[in-house]
């Protein structure tokens, strides 16, 4: 159970990695 917890929170923290850097150049450059 801890294993899948870990595994789906380490998912989601790759995916918010990865649309991060889309959106700050967005905010830096307004």
């Amino acid at each position: 159970m801890v294993v899948l917890l870990l595994a789906l929170a380490g998912a989601a923290c790759r995916r918010d990695m990865h649309d991060q850097p889309k959106y700050i150049p967005l905010r830096e450059s307004t």
